[in-house]
């Protein structure tokens, strides 16, 4: 929770919603091991219909060199990351990103 409250984003882009985790591409291996993480725990979970196709989108700034990691697909969105996160508690203002 710590890692997404400092470097995660829940949004909308084009009245989409999406959650993204941002990182320095030295660090990409980061975010990739947060999709593994992800990614097994919702197939585990056998009250997570439709989590077992978790997928993300990653996207390179070249002028920052910074990676994006997007969970943009609705299903996903609010089958398996708003349950997820339901189950924690936020401690920063973030929780209000998360709300809306």
């Amino acid at each position: 929770m710590g890692f997404v409250e400092g470097e995660g984003t829940f949004g909308y882009k084009h009245l989409v919603p999406y959650f993204q985790i941002a990182q320095h591409e030295k660090n990409h291996f980061v975010l990739k091991a947060i999709e593994t993480y992800l990614s097994e725990l919702f197939k585990q979970d056998p009250d997570s219909i439709g989590c077992q196709e978790f997928s993300v989108k990653y996207a390179l700034n070249s002028r920052t060199g910074v990676y994006s990691m997007t969970v943009s697909k609705i299903d996903t969105l609010f089958s398996c990351i708003v349950p997820y996160f339901e189950s924690m508690t936020f401690l920063s203002r973030k929780v209000l990103d998360y709300q809306y």
